[in-house]
């Protein structure tokens, strides 16, 4: 096809891989003073060394209304806060250092469009964002009870969250070259790869789809709200097309 026949670019990507980004976007594992401190460096979504942070921090989240319940009554290590909380903990130069904490898939849009992209697919599976409800992220309380010093980590994060099937901007101009693109071409907003099987696979409400690799993920569709305990997590609530 001809550059001109490319709309878009749709990025899936493991959740939660996240990693810090310095003012200007670039990785602070790039940065000669953290070349060398692994917290600088992302956390894949298998990473389990915010285990042990987990615990204190769901028995924390158990006072907070619904925020379990979207996580099937569990936090595990694997989610965005411990994580962070873990590089908080054992890395506080790197926490702040970090002007942005950011997942992988969101990076990839960030660094195609040239804008800071929150997909509400890694904020709704990583970040307790309760879309279905609408009370949105944690309260301040939540993080102030966790460490004082944790409370704005959501600045760091990012408040505003793009929507699912929508477009996070335009490629940029250096990115179109490189790919050998034009600049129509749109970026669209990211999902988590297993997810992306349910639009692929062509699933309705009720279905299930198992996608399976490094993971096994079992996925199922529904267009009503329903806390089930025990799953990893609660759905996005999209409402784009």
């Amino acid at each position: 096809v001809s550059p001109e026949q490319v709309a878009g670019i749709a990025i899936d990507f493991t959740a939660s891989t996240i990693f810090p980004l310095d003012e200007g976007g670039v990785p602070l594992c790039f940065d000669e003073k953290f070349k060398s401190n692994p917290h600088a460096y992302a956390k894949l979504w298998k990473h389990m060394g915010a285990d042990k942070y987990a615990p204190r921090i769901e028995a924390i989240a158990a006072d907070f209304g619904d925020m379990l319940k979207i996580t099937g009554g569990i936090l595990s290590g694997e989610f965005t806060y411990p994580k962070l909380y873990e590089t908080f903990v054992e890395a506080p130069e790197v926490y702040r250092a970090a002007d942005k904490f950011i997942h992988a898939g969101d990076y990839l849009a960030t660094l195609l469009t040239g804008r800071y992209v929150r997909s509400l697919a890694y904020a709704t599976i990583k970040d307790h964002y309760d879309n279905a409800s609408g009370a949105g992220f944690p309260p301040a309380e939540f993080f102030s009870r966790i460490d004082e010093g944790f409370v704005g980590v959501l600045d760091k994060l990012g408040r505003e969250v793009d929507e699912l099937g929508r477009s996070a901007g335009r490629i940029t101009s250096e990115w179109a070259k490189r790919l050998g693109l034009t600049t129509n071409t749109q970026i669209a907003v990211p999902i988590i790869d297993a997810h992306g099987a349910i639009g692929a696979a062509g699933i309705e409400d009720g279905r299930v789809v198992a996608a399976l690799g490094t993971s096994a993920v079992v996925t199922a569709l529904s267009s009503e709200k329903h806390y089930v305990p025990g799953i990893h997590s609660h759905g996005y609530g999209a409402t784009a097309p």
